[in-house]
């Protein structure tokens, strides 16, 4: 069992956790692009800025000081054990010394993760090293939180969520706002886990703010353990409420994400609503969906052409394009993905719905960020890559208008992976090493750009 009030935690643990972390990413090569770090020091790199005269996250206390040994949790999601159960691989070469704690929703965080840097000594001596590695973004953050609160009912994990939801930038407000955005937000895990949220947080004497209270209560503040429940309800029913977009209509504006991808200039033709239902409709894409084309077809690794089609056939085109993307799971495609060397392309992050003829890209950001990728043209991997966090683009729309795109994060992803596959470039010919390309789980979301 784990502690059970905040006191018993110290900065001088939390900073040997640091230790054992940057020691074991620094030592396992490869495999540290496979690690996601979800529970005990996340919550200090969720809440990356801590709001005004907010008290910073207590830490963790996976080292036993008094033996000086390192209790790594490793976490997993598997149908082999009962949740909450140790999990023991069989055949891997791990040992049989090696077990891993199984949570529902543990393979959410391989999914929805931001790259974290951490510079702090090594154990044993071995001075200071730096580190990247995957952090789990808020959604499967408090998706595990909630999981590990119902299996084990520790109040260590009741004060990991309410701190991650109140201090988290904007908020409640603003850990809903990237929850919306996160690709495992329609996951049925995340359904289940929310609907637990409510319950467990719906009151001021449901057991979660009971917990968190008496996690952080000064016992000589008589009052201060009902504040406590208050504020932990709040923080749940404020996140909730945003989430599922009943917040007050004065900040419904603030809680909309901005669009990833945004016209700046010009009014391009889009797929529009209508259109969108009727090419996504069973029949249809039975009718109109043709099999992506895969790495070594030498359609994708040549220069498409100028498009020279009457409108009818651009139509045709664009149709079948957006039939086999939506087939395919995809947020993107390129002519060349459907065997058509041409220089068209869709774009549909946040459901966008852009079809660009001829797209350049004339301005990157000089600010890059590594990140995951996959392509619907390189099915069961995905590779780490550094690519610019905006990018501006010209193109003609399906009319001949010329319009300009921006792009932020994912949206600058997106539009630099389509124009890459017009010039006959994958994503895994931008990789560093081999070591950079990754097997997709079975039962993991696949990063699919396009």
């Amino acid at each position: 069992m784990k502690p059970q009030h905040q006191s018993q935690y110290s900065p001088e643990t939390a900073l040997r956790c640091e230790a054992a972390l940057v020691t074991l990413l620094g030592n396992i090569g490869p495999w540290a692009n496979r690690l996601v770090v979800v529970g005990g020091l996340a919550p200090r790199y969720i809440v990356r800025e801590l709001p005004a005269g907010a008290e910073p996250h207590i830490g963790t206390t996976d080292v036993d000081v008094v033996v000086a040994k390192i209790l790594l949790e490793f976490i997993c999601d598997t149908p082999e054990v009962e949740p909450g159960r140790i999990f023991n691989p069989k055949g891997e070469g791990l040992g049989s010394g090696f077990g891993a704690f199984n949570l529902r929703g543990a393979n959410l965080a391989h999914s929805d993760f931001f790259m974290h840097e951490l510079t702090a000594d090594r154990l044993g001596g071995g001075g200071q090293s730096t580190v990247k590695f995957r952090v789990c973004g808020i959604l499967p953050f408090v998706v595990l939180k909630t999981f590990a609160f119902q299996e084990r009912h520790e109040r260590k994990d009741a004060y990991d969520l309410v701190y991650c939801l109140t201090n988290y930038k904007d908020g409640p407000e603003g850990a809903a706002r990237d929850a919306k955005r996160s690709p495992v937000r329609e996951d049925k895990t995340v359904r289940e886990a929310l609907s637990l949220l409510a319950e467990r947080f719906g009151a001021p004497e449901r057991d979660g703010p009971s917990e968190y209270a008496a996690f952080v209560n000064d016992p000589t503040d008589p009052d201060g353990a009902a504040r406590q429940r208050l504020d932990a309800v709040a923080a749940v029913e404020e996140f909730l409420g945003a989430l599922r977009g009943v917040a007050h209509q004065a900040t419904d504006k603030a809680l909309a994400p901005p669009p990833r991808l945004r016209v700046a200039k010009g009014t391009p033709w889009r797929i529009d609503p209508g259109r969108r239902a009727k090419w996504s409709a069973p029949e249809f894409l039975a009718a109109n969906a043709v099999e992506v084309r895969q790495i070594g077809d030498p359609v994708l690794h040549a220069p498409a052409k100028k498009p020279r089609l009457g409108r009818p056939e651009l139509d045709a085109l664009v149709a079948r394009m957006f039939a086999s993307m939506v087939v395919a799971h995809g947020i993107g495609i390129a002519a060349p993905q459907i065997g058509v060397p041409l220089r068209v392309v869709i774009m549909d992050v946040d459901e966008a719905g852009i079809v660009a003829l001829e797209p350049t890209i004339e301005w990157t950001s000089e600010e890059k960020e590594e990140t995951s990728e996959g392509c619907l043209s390189v099915r069961g991997l995905y590779g780490m890559l550094e690519r610019p966090v905006a990018a501006r683009l010209v193109a003609n729309d399906i009319a001949g208008k010329r319009f300009t795109l921006i792009g932020d994060e994912f949206g600058a992803q997106c539009m630099l992976h389509e124009t890459d596959h017009l010039n006959g470039t994958l994503y895994v010919d931008r990789l560093r090493s081999r070591e950079d390309l990754h097997t997709v789980e079975p039962d993991e979301e696949e990063r699919v750009s396009a």
